[in-house]
């Protein structure tokens, strides 16, 4: 008996403890930080609550996004494959050397799905997406839903 009531308490003050949570990021988010766990995107850096972008990795994302979009001295956009060679060949680090990160290849040898998150990523136009969900119904995933802070560092690409 004693340990039903103790459970029914662990459960209150659980919802508590993610409601007054859940409160704050969402306060941090009006206020126009950046809210979430996890790396910084290649090109920033995170100080304050805010994203603050790394000049020499900025000339990256944006000599990529240049390749993919208009292509390189040919003047034909470059697949993601073609433009990870390229970097690779000019050996220019990683977005792994950036977090110091195990590496099963060499230094400055870029993979794929390394130029494909940077292609694909939202926060290159100022879009910084937190709390990202998917939820089940009867076994079946639903469309994730995400929540957006209103003003986050966009990395210009035309400089």
């Amino acid at each position: 008996m004693t340990e039903n009531i103790e459970g029914v308490f662990n459960e209150y003050w659980r919802e508590k403890i993610i409601e007054s949570s859940r409160r704050g990021k969402d306060g941090k988010a009006r206020s126009g930080k950046v809210v979430g766990a996890g790396y910084t995107p290649y090109g920033y850096a995170y100080a304050d609550g805010h994203l603050t972008i790394v000049e020499s990795e900025a000339a990256v994302v944006r000599q990529i996004y240049q390749w993919y979009l208009v292509g390189d001295d040919n003047r034909r956009p470059m697949g993601i494959f073609a433009i990870a060679e390229k970097l690779s060949a000019m050996g220019l680090p990683t977005p792994g050397e950036k977090l110091n990160r195990p590496r099963k290849r060499q230094r400055g040898m870029w993979g794929r799905n390394a130029v494909y998150y940077i292609v694909t990523n939202e926060t290159y136009c100022g879009t910084w997406r937190w709390a990202r969900t998917s939820e089940t119904v009867a076994g079946v995933a639903s469309a994730p839903s995400a929540k957006l802070s209103p003003s986050v560092c966009p990395l210009s690409l035309t400089a």
